[in-house]
């Protein structure tokens, strides 16, 4: 029996390596590209190549417009980073990452 006052970190954070060594064995590297390029009145434009289904989830950016893998969208505040994050087939293990801070006009 353990005692109240005693702190297991030693056990968790085993178990949590162990954790971390299987889910980054299991995944696999993504069969897409992601590109971003500035468009224009403040506004980027992400495009992803490859098959498949994509879908975009961000942070401080609004989306104007997307389909097919190609969307446009312009930084709520230019204050902050934004970050875009594609998934391909609704798999989040799937998934590239963009980020950015100002836009070049």
């Amino acid at each position: 029996m353990y005692v109240f006052k005693e702190v297991w970190v030693h056990s968790s954070a085993r178990w949590l390596s162990i954790m971390k060594d299987v889910v980054a064995g299991s995944r696999r590297e993504p069969s897409f590209t992601v590109a971003q390029r500035p468009a224009g009145n403040g506004e980027i434009e992400i495009t992803a190549k490859g098959s498949g289904a994509f879908s975009l989830r961000v942070a401080n950016l609004q989306v104007l417009s997307g389909a097919n893998g190609v969307w446009r969208v312009r930084p709520e505040s230019q204050d902050a980073p934004w970050f875009a994050v594609v998934v391909a087939g609704g798999d989040a293990l799937q998934r590239r990452e963009l980020m950015g801070y100002r836009v070049i006009r």
